[in-house]
């Protein structure tokens, strides 16, 4: 987890098991896990399907705790990308 987090400045991360977003992992959070050398606690994840419209992504971001919404292909499916508030601005 430390070369992931040295290797990237983003702050957040969408979490994937067994190919299902499971959650998303603040860089805040991993690194408080790391020192006191535990796992990490993840914030739900606030999800949308690509054929949805604008305004659905909208909904979803102003419900995201964690200010990303991921985007997936299909109910359940893979995830395809992320959207922040600035990608949507």
């Amino acid at each position: 987890m430390q070369e992931l987090l040295r290797a990237h400045p983003y702050q957040r991360f969408p979490v994937v098991l067994n190919g299902t977003v499971t959650g998303i992992l603040t860089r805040k959070e991993a690194e408080a896990a790391l020192l006191a050398k535990r796992p990490p606690s993840l914030e739900p994840v606030v999800t949308c399907l690509r054929r949805d419209s604008i305004a659905i992504l909208q909904d979803r971001l102003i419900e995201s705790n964690s200010l990303i919404v991921v985007l997936l292909d299909r109910p359940g499916g893979h995830m395809l990308g992320v959207v922040t508030l600035h990608d949507l601005l």
